[in-house]
């Protein structure tokens, strides 16, 4: 299975497709200034980088999206039982 920045940055890169957008295109349509490179987001799509919640935040914002959908089909396995 997949770890969790693999999957989450395949559900961002399916989420900017299915709008029709480039990695730019996602990135320019921010209505304020963000600190988010298309470097910084073709790695994320990758799951090569793990992202902070501030740019997790911007991410949800770009794709006008609530994180419940963002984290659908998202699976974590060995999780604790003490987390559970």
């Amino acid at each position: 299975m997949e770890g969790l920045a693999q999957q989450l940055g395949k559900r961002i890169k399916a989420l900017r497709q299915q709008r029709g957008m480039t990695q730019e295109q996602l990135l320019k349509s921010s209505v304020r200034p963000i600190k988010l490179t298309r470097s910084h987001l073709s790695q994320i799509e990758k799951g090569t980088l793990h992202m902070q919640m501030d740019t997790l935040e911007i991410v949800i914002q770009l794709l006008h999206v609530k994180p419940a959908k963002l984290f659908a089909g998202i699976q974590v396995e060995d999780i604790p039982t003490h987390i559970q």
